[in-house]
């Protein structure tokens, strides 16, 4: 009898985080990515092995090994593509709201929203406090 056996290497995308790169120093958008090993008997895949996470980031390809102990917690941080899209757009509406709020006030005299720099209300023309 004759038996035919090996092993196979696999990768399996599970998602995307956002996290600190080490590298870049930067929050970046990480690819997950399931390796591991299916021993094969006649050609025929019966069961995974040597499982390892890695993260790779969008930014700059730097990639470690998730480990052992931060893989449930990775989970529910996994999005798809179109999460990560989602997230990101709603980042920038609030960075755009922000950096609108930093760069004007609102007049004490009559509530329209003027620059910060203003030092006259260009609505009612009175002498803004410093």
């Amino acid at each position: 009898m004759v038996l035919i056996w090996g092993r196979k290497g696999y990768q399996q995308h599970l998602g995307l985080i956002v996290t600190e790169c080490p590298r870049c120093m930067e929050h970046r958008p990480f690819n997950i990515y399931q390796y591991g090993k299916k021993f094969t008997l006649y050609f025929i895949p019966t069961f995974s092995y040597d499982k390892k996470q890695v993260a790779i980031c969008g930014a700059c390809s730097y990639a470690f090994e998730i480990p052992k102990d931060m893989k449930n917690e990775l989970q529910s941080m996994l999005m798809s593509e179109e999460e990560l899209m989602h997230k990101i757009t709603e980042i920038q509406r609030m960075s755009e709201e922000k950096t609108k709020e930093l760069s004007t006030k609102t007049c004490p005299y009559c509530a329209e929203e003027i620059k910060t720099e203003a030092i006259l209300c260009r609505y009612c023309r009175k002498d803004l406090p410093p």
